[in-house]
């Protein structure tokens, strides 16, 4: 009797261990999706199909969270790597986060060099930005709430997109002073959302 308790236990340990594992690589590929998601609307905006683009973005506000989206803006290190950072090698090129990269650009212009150095990289960040953007735009309020009008929403979502979209051919001209520009343009936008939507 006893021995078969034990091995009801130990039966009953292994499938709750099971579970566990079974949900925590399904939550790890849902973010590897959400990544895929956004960099095939990053690519499409490249290649200039804004058609494409939209009904990606349509398809994935339909079953991701802004939480999960937006996370791809932090640091690499951070927010449990969710990050996309900036380049393909961690570190690489600092600060390795879409986010503070925008940051530092929109207050001070690189210098031509660095950008030149880091070109294809950089340009890659505005499209995902772009993207993301996108995907904000399609998962808008559908009503207003006290104080947060879904209209604002759109409005600073598609601020973001076209300035990301700016930020994009001003980082492929390298043109620091537009470089400036543009990611203050974008930084405005993202802030001023956040001042009214963020919880």
């Amino acid at each position: 009797m006893k021995k078969a308790a034990v091995k009801f236990l130990l039966g009953a340990a292994c499938l709750i261990l099971g579970i566990g594992m079974v949900a925590v690589s399904h939550g790890t590929a849902g973010m590897a999706d959400v990544k895929d998601n956004v960099q095939a609307i990053a690519d499409a905006l490249a290649k200039g199909d804004t058609a494409g683009a939209e009904k990606m973005a349509a398809e994935l506000a339909k079953g991701s969270s802004v939480e999960d989206v937006m996370h791809l803006f932090g640091l690499r290190k951070a927010a449990k790597a969710k990050g996309y950072g900036v380049g393909d090698a961690p570190g690489k090129i600092t600060p390795d986060g879409i986010e503070a990269k925008i940051l530092n650009f929109s207050k001070k212009a690189p210098a031509k060099a660095a950008v030149s150095k880091d070109g294809q990289a950089l340009v890659t960040m505005a499209y995902r930005t772009a993207a993301i953007a996108e995907f904000a735009i399609k998962k808008a309020p559908e009503k207003d709430m006290p104080g947060k009008k879904a209209a604002d929403w759109k409005m600073w979502a598609g601020e973001m997109k076209t300035s990301a979209l700016d930020l994009a051919s001003a980082l492929k001209d390298q043109d620091p002073a537009k470089i400036k520009t543009t990611a203050s343009k974008l930084s405005s936008s993202c802030s001023n959302c956040h001042g009214v939507f963020r919880d």
